[in-house]
């Protein structure tokens, strides 16, 4: 078993170094939201996506024809909105009617996905799918009210270490774009669609626990080191 183990390592390190491998930036916009039961929904008002950014640095590594390994290192906000008119504590903070809260997290993510890319030489279509590790580094509450314009109420912090609020997140990606060699670098675009298997955190004003998702379209480039 010692043996074949050592063998497959080898032609794993011997394929790595013998591919082109790629190293790139990406950066884009997100929408996330909020995963909720039916109790949940009906005993709340609608929740609005919450318009974000996620920035990401990755390694593209062929594998076989058309087939590559990248695994990723990035950053991404999530959240959601509640809706104006709901009266309610959230994190903290004491919503009064009238009053619209944009709950932020940042999350540090580690996705690892296997990538497809099939089409011509140059322009290439791919899809892409993972598994996803996420770790929330910082949390905030923005309030505002609207009196013919938007007007900013002021922030709070949130206390991750809350015992109702789990940082670490366990979840899946899946992507599909378009691709173009340009010589000097991969230039692509993505729309991307996570979803979190694990438990986020606790609604405070209906003490049960959700699940976060989010959609994302992407810009970036990758240039390969041999």
């Amino acid at each position: 078993m010692s043996k074949v183990f050592m063998t497959f390592c080898l032609s794993m390190m011997t394929l790595f170094a013998t591919a082109q491998t790629s190293f790139g930036l990406r950066l884009g916009s997100t929408w996330s939201n909020v995963n909720t039961s039916t109790a949940i929904g009906n005993a709340t008002p609608n929740f609005k996506s919450l318009n974000g950014f996620s920035i990401g640095a990755f390694a593209e590594i062929p594998v076989a024809a058309n087939f590559s390994i990248q695994p990723e290192i990035g950053f991404t906000r999530k959240g959601f909105v509640l809706n104006e008119g709901f009266d309610a504590p959230l994190f903290g903070v004491d919503l009064p009617v009238g009053v619209t809260a944009e709950t932020k997290f940042d999350y540090l993510e580690v996705p690892i996905l296997a990538k497809y890319s099939f089409g011509e030489d140059k322009l290439k279509a791919y899809v892409a799918v993972g598994p996803n590790i996420g770790y929330a580094l910082n949390g905030r509450v923005d309030t505002k009210t609207n009196l013919l314009v938007d007007i900013n109420l002021g922030s709070t912090n949130i206390n991750l270490a809350d015992e109702g609020f789990n940082r670490l997140e366990l979840g899946a990606t899946g992507a599909a774009g378009v691709s173009y060699d340009a010589g000097f670098a991969t230039l692509f675009m993505d729309a991307r669609y996570n979803h979190g298997f694990t438990e986020a955190y606790n609604l405070p004003f209906v003490d049960e626990k959700v699940r976060t998702s989010g959609f994302g379209i992407n810009l970036g480039f990758a240039v390969p080191i041999q």
